[in-house]
Parts: structure tokens; C-alpha cells; sequence
């Protein structure tokens, strides 16, 4: 499995619909070894508002008006995005990603175009269920504080690539594969049907949980003198881990909105296996 990592930049909001001038995007394994990238420049057909808005700040992009106005128009791009998202062996990530769908589907709209289904996934709501925090974090004081340098703000492949070092962070630290993390954070998916946003229903965290316990609990039994004690050893690792956390699971399996997230329900317990 593959994982897309993406940003977009937009010349402006107006009326709350996105006129998109860059499309940056990440492509790497499961080992989050790059593969591809590339920051699409795209002429967003509309004006430039991004300064000396009500309320909001300046955003300064990386590239002059001149270069965006150069490029070709979205429609020209369409494709090549739009098989990147709907690519069956990809899994798409974007931070505060319902943002970058919605001006998707604007964009679509505003052209007229087919947006093919796709599922994504959003490393903002991921970083905190890890930190176990309900506010959300800017990315550029998430990677601030992971201790990412950041190059430049409001570049596309800058902000894909930022999005996928949070996203390894969360990885290193808990010791778990990304599949595996997203497992037990169902709320970060959601997916785009019928070119509409919607918000997929994840597995339950409990039964995700005791599924790993259970894989924990199962390891297979290597014939030879160590054999029973090592399962011994590994059923008692399973036990603890379940007797650690038996709260937690209740309030899931209670249907109760609990508190607990990825960092409580995990710690340092369920270290992969190097």
C-alpha cells in the first residue's frame, strides 16, 4: 500500500469555495520512503485575495501572481489529480484535509467536472488523538514542535511533506504501523461520494483494540525447549496489557463518549515487534 500525501494553495475563497493555484503532493511506502513528488502550479482563473482580509492574516505564497497566471487552468491538471486520489492502491492524507476536499469539490463544480470517489484520511485529527487533546493543531506548530524545520509556509510539497512527517512521527513514537494507527483512530477517515463529503463509519476502537491483544496473545508457538515459556510469557504480556486498559475499553464498549484517544489507549504498550 502506498500512502498520498497533499496540500493545496488557493488564490482565494470568496463566497466559501476555493480557487485552487497549486496542488502539492507526496507519494511513499509504507516504510515512508518517498516515491514521487511534485508541486502542480495551476492559474486559478480568479483573483488573487490574500491580503488585508478581515480577521485573518496575510498569506504570502511561494511563487509571484505572475507564475500561477502562466500555468495552465485546473481542467488541464484534472486528470493527473484526480487519478492520484482515486488510485486503489494509495491511501490519501491531507492535514485539516476536509479544507483541500471541499475545494475539490468546488473546484469540480466550477468546471464542470467528475470527481471520482476517494477515501482520505486527516493527520490533524490523528496528531490528536495521539496527543490525546481535543483542540486541533496548526501544521506548522505541529512540526515546530516534533522539531521539523520548516522551509517555507503556504507551498503545497512543503505542507504535504510536513503533513507526512507528523504523520511518521506519530508512527516512531508509538511503534506501530500505520495501519495499525489508523485502526484505532476511525475518526480521521472520511471520503468523498457522488462528488459530496461524507464521513465513513470507523470499526470501534474496543474491538480494534482487543483484535491487536488477541494477535499479541496468539503469537505462534515455535516447537523447542523455550516454547512454553515463551507463550507463558506472551499470554501474561496479553493479559496485563488488557487488565491495564479494562476502563478504557468499557467506556468505548458503553457507547460513552470517553476521552480517551491513541496516546491513553496505547502508551508504550503495544511496541511491534522489532
Amino acid at each position: 500500500m502506498k500512502h498520498l500525501f497533499f496540500d493545496i494553495e488557493c488564490a482565494n475563497c470568496d463566497e466559501g469555495r476555493g480557487k485552487i493555484c497549486s496542488f502539492g503532493y507526496v507519494l511513499c511506502d509504507e516504510e515512508f520512503n518517498i516515491l514521487d513528488s511534485r508541486d502542480i502550479i495551476i492559474n486559478p482563473d480568479a483573483p488573487f485575495h490574500l491580503t488585508n482580509r478581515r480577521d485573518k492574516r496575510d498569506i504570502v505564497l511561494s511563487y509571484s501572481e505572475e507564475t500561477f497566471l502562466n500555468a495552465p487552468k485546473f481542467p488541464h491538471y484534472a486528470k493527473e489529480i484526480y487519478e492520484l486520489l482515486s488510485d486503489k492502491d494509495s491511501c490519501v492524507w491531507g492535514y485539516a484535509v476536509v479544507n483541500d476536499v471541499n475545494f475539490l469539490i468546488s473546484e469540480s463544480q466550477r468546471y464542470n467536472l467528475y470527481l471520482p470517489d476517494f477515501c482520505y484520511f486527516d493527520a490533524q485529527l490523528l496528531l490528536s488523538d495521539y496527543k490525546s487533546v481535543k483542540d486541533v493543531m496548526s501544521l506548522e506548530r505541529a512540526v515546530l514542535e516534533l522539531g521539523i524545520s520548516v522551509q517555507e509556509e503556504h507551498n503545497s510539497l512543503e505542507d504535504a511533506m510536513n503533513t507526512m512527517y507528523v504523520v511518521k512521527n506519530i508512527c516512531k513514537n508509538l511503534g506501530l504501523s500505520l495501519k495499525n494507527v489508523v485502526r484505532l483512530s476511525p475518526r480521521v477517515k472520511g471520503a468523498v461520494v457522488g462528488g459530496a463529503r461524507v464521513q465513513t463509519d470507523g470499526t470501534p476502537k474496543k474491538k480494534v483494540y482487543l483484535d491487536i491483544k488477541e494477535e499479541i496473545y496468539n503469537l505462534p508457538i515455535e516447537y523447542g525447549e523455550e516454547s512454553e515459556a515463551v507463550v507463558r510469557e506472551n499470554r501474561q504480556k496479553a493479559f496485563n496489557v488488557y487488565n491495564a486498559k479494562k476502563r478504557l475499553l468499557h467506556n468505548y464498549d458503553s457507547g460513552v463518549k470517553a476521552s480517551a484517544t491513541i496516546g491513553e489507549l496505547l502508551g508504550d504498550i503495544f511496541k511491534e515487534e522489532e
